[in-house]
């Protein structure tokens, strides 16, 4: 596998310390290696820092300190709520949890916020995940919930998330490589925390988790030929279907759309019906993802078996 970046992090209860390390290739640079052990540090410290989504080609930016320490000797009946629905979804105590705790050391991660979201719109508190994770404390959740209520509140959370689709147009497109003369990057945007999860836990198993094949016997009547005119159709007409991932700058991973995107389409010769299963497990095996540049292209691929009994049809299709 093609490493670029090896963080590591360690953590030393007994001396109540954090280490921060970093090994880099020269493909990657001294500089960039620093600002993210640097980044690394000032989150660890403390969690609640907000970090600059704002993108930079060439420097890595943590955005200053804005963060407002909350009392906790009285609570409104905002800050009630979302404390007793934090403390439902993270299984602890609701006394335990003050104003200002981070949820993320609470256990709160990109999967729970969305049952903490699905919970708070249970009493009224209309709120995405990804809220919940920017204003990722009591205090500040509620203090975020009473500024939207306000005659001055201004909440779009579309046009924040264009404006931020439009910088990262603006550093990216450029470089994402295209996949035929003709293509063009349309849009480029943060892939969510669960794609990111997606990605990189495909990377660490080898290429295994995530690369999915999903086998469906057709009648002996199906014209393949159209059948890949079809395919090729869904492709033009989904987005997930012409996306490709790449590493960030501020980001984990972004999401690049593209305008055209050829169809990956592979047909293989007429098989004995005995050997069908072996030769859907080689397709898998040749499938797995081991670096991020493969990335590159649309993870789909359909592959048609020719069999006695009609063909076979296989789509592995990575689950971004």
């Amino acid at each position: 596998m093609k490493y670029h970046l090896a963080l590591e992090v360690e953590a030393h209860e007994s001396m109540n310390e954090i280490a921060v390390r970093a090994t880099y290739t020269s493909t990657f640079g001294r500089d960039a290696s620093r600002a993210i052990v640097e980044r690394v540090q000032t989150l660890l410290s403390d969690m609640r820092l907000p970090v600059s989504l704002s993108s930079s080609a060439t420097k890595l930016t943590v955005a200053p300190p804005r963060l407002e320490e909350y009392i906790d000797d009285t609570w409104s009946l905002d800050e009630e709520t979302v404390r007793a629905a934090v403390a439902e979804v993270c299984n602890m105590e609701a006394t335990a949890i003050t104003k200002n705790i981070s949820f993320l050391r609470l256990g709160l991660d990109s999967i729970s916020s969305i049952r903490l979201s699905q919970r708070l719109r249970q009493v009224g508190m209309n709120l995405r995940s990804s809220t919940i994770m920017a204003n990722a404390s009591v205090g500040s959740l509620a203090s975020y919930l009473s500024s939207r209520s306000g005659p001055n509140a201004q909440d779009d959370p579309l046009a924040t998330f264009a404006i931020l689709s439009g910088d990262l147009h603006r550093v990216h497109a450029k470089s994402v490589p295209l996949l035929s003369p003709e293509d063009r990057i349309d849009a480029v945007y943060p892939a969510t925390p669960l794609q990111t999860a997606m990605l990189t836990s495909t990377l660490a198993s080898r290429g295994r988790a995530y690369v999915i094949p999903h086998t469906l016997r057709l009648d002996v009547s199906v014209d393949v030929k159209r059948l890949r005119l079809s395919w090729q159709d869904v492709i033009t007409r989904l987005e997930i279907f012409r996306t490709t991932f790449h590493p960030g700058v501020d980001l984990p991973w972004i999401a690049a759309v593209h305008r055209d995107a050829p169809i990956r389409w592979v047909e293989h010769d007429e098989e004995s019906e005995g050997v069908l299963s072996k030769h859907v497990s080689r397709i898998l095996e040749a499938s797995t993802i081991l670096n991020m540049e493969e990335f590159e292209v649309p993870p789909v691929v359909v592959h048609i078996v020719c069999t006695s009994g009609g063909p076979v049809f296989v789509p592995v299709i990575h689950h971004r």
